[in-house]
């Protein structure tokens, strides 16, 4: 997953498991973390994202 900046910069979230077995599992928890990212500028204002 990829959330692009306004600064020319992005954040990247990468999920890994070493089983199929388990792909499940971690993809709904990193789906989870992803849903609580929230982005602010140097002014603490919360970005919004596109998309």
């Amino acid at each position: 997953m990829q959330i692009p900046s306004d600064n020319d910069t992005a954040l990247m979230m990468e999920m890994g498991t070493p089983t199929a077995e388990g792909w499940d599992v971690f993809s709904a928890m990193l789906a989870g973390i992803v849903k609580g990212v929230r982005l602010f500028d140097d002014s603490g204002e919360r970005l919004v994202t596109p998309g």
